[in-house]
């Protein structure tokens, strides 16, 4: 990552910086190798359908944190919502995770690009090439962001680069960082994608973008 970039979020305080690396979700994690028993109380769940397609657990309410479209969603309940996925992934219940991020998905429609970029990954982990692209057409559409297709991630991984080569960009972060105009302005840079008309930032740009929003959220407190 780019040294401008940690060196604004040093300027927050190191507490930041360890909330943060604490709740992100690891980039293109390997699925579970071994098999973990999911815990006595919990009943099996079917898997879910591929993105769009409407097909609903119905068992899959129990495990999930309550939400309609009256509901707030503040960071520390996102953040919430990623560990419980986090979780369980860990117990080797993929069709729970990708159920979970599905109905957040659906329920916030654009809403952040952290859930969206969390079920990416477990595509990608699963080898499931299919749902991947489809999410990531559907990422493309609603952020400003142009992600590698399925066959490019492996070739692009060495030619990836981040906000270092927008330094017009870093230079008004860098102007307006810690106020409340560095997080709109964060914000703006994901969302001013005009319907997927633009190419948008490469994917370790974006991230990083996300990486700035989440700090200063963190700092900023509940809203």
């Amino acid at each position: 990552m780019n040294n401008l970039i940690w060196m604004l979020v040093g300027a927050l305080g190191w507490g930041s910086i360890s909330y943060w690396l604490g709740r992100r979700s690891v980039r293109r994690i390997d699925a579970p190798s071994a098999f973990v028993p999911k815990p006595a109380s919990a009943k099996p769940a079917k898997s879910a359908g591929p993105v769009g397609s409407g097909e609903k657990d119905e068992n899959i309410s129990e495990y999930l944190t309550p939400l309609d479209e009256t509901t707030t969603v503040t960071v520390e309940e996102l953040s919430s919502i990623v560990e419980q996925v986090d979780l369980f992934l860990l117990l080797g219940r993929h069709d729970v995770a990708i159920s979970m991020l599905l109905d957040r998905i659906g329920i916030e429609g654009d809403g952040d690009p952290r859930v969206w970029f969390k079920l990416l990954d477990i595509y990608y982990a699963r080898g499931d090439s299919a749902n991947f692209e489809k999410l990531a057409n559907s990422i493309h559409v609603r952020f400003n962001v142009a992600l590698p297709s399925w066959e490019d991630c492996t070739l692009q991984a060495e030619g990836r680069h981040g906000l270092e080569h927008f330094p017009h960009l870093l230079a008004r972060i860098s102007d307006c960082w810690g106020s409340s105009a560095s997080l709109n302005y964060l914000q703006s840079l994901m969302k001013d994608n005009r319907s997927g008309e633009r190419t948008g930032f490469n994917e370790d740009a974006f991230r990083e973008v996300m990486f700035l929003i989440s700090i200063l959220e963190q700092e900023a407190g509940p809203q």
